[in-house]
């Protein structure tokens, strides 16, 4: 508070009045020393030059876990991603949207694991990653509809049976695009 009044009576001896003037509040002014705006820039520039490969499919899932007999949700918003890496091997990967932070990558070879919808549950979209019958992951869809469903399920077990070559798009990325 005394910062902001030293400041204003700064402003009150130069020659312009005051109410042309900018007067930051003192609180901002801790932010702006922190991170100038150079420096949020090329934090910019720098995270979008390490976020890696295009992912081949992308939408809102959230993670389940089994306690017991029950299964229950990760309330946690999350992405659901499957990523072709330098490597060639894909890497279905779970990020938590909130953090930003990768929690999940998997590397997965050609017709190690299947992705199917879990019949079972109606009240939900739930979805499982199954590494066949050694492993089981569950995802529920956090996408407001259901439009894409099916058609993302049906991508993510073509690109797990049938990875394409590097720098080779694919056969489904096509219909994506047209999809929207």
């Amino acid at each position: 508070f005394f910062r902001a009044l030293v400041s204003l009576s700064i402003c009150w001896r130069r020659s312009r009045p005051l109410y042309k003037r900018r007067v930051t509040p003192v609180y901002f002014l801790k932010e702006r020393r922190e991170c100038s705006r150079p420096q949020k820039m090329a934090n910019l520039f720098a995270a979008a030059s390490s976020l890696g490969p295009k992912p081949l499919v992308s939408f809102r899932a959230g993670k389940m876990f089994k306690e017991g007999t029950l299964v229950k949700p990760d309330r946690r918003k999350g992405t659901l991603q499957l990523v072709q890496g330098e490597d060639t091997l894909m890497h279905f990967q779970w990020k938590d949207r909130y953090t930003g932070q990768l929690e999940e990558d998997l590397i997965i070879f050609p017709g190690e694991a299947t992705f199917v919808r879990v019949e079972q549950c109606t009240t939900g979209r739930v979805y499982m990653l199954d590494f066949k019958g050694s492993r089981q992951l569950l995802y529920w869809v956090q996408e407001p509809k259901p439009d894409n469903d099916e058609e993302n399920c049906k991508k993510i077990n073509e690109y797990l049976s049938n990875p394409p070559a590097r720098g080779d798009p694919g056969p489904a990325v096509g219909a994506s695009g047209a999809a929207g």
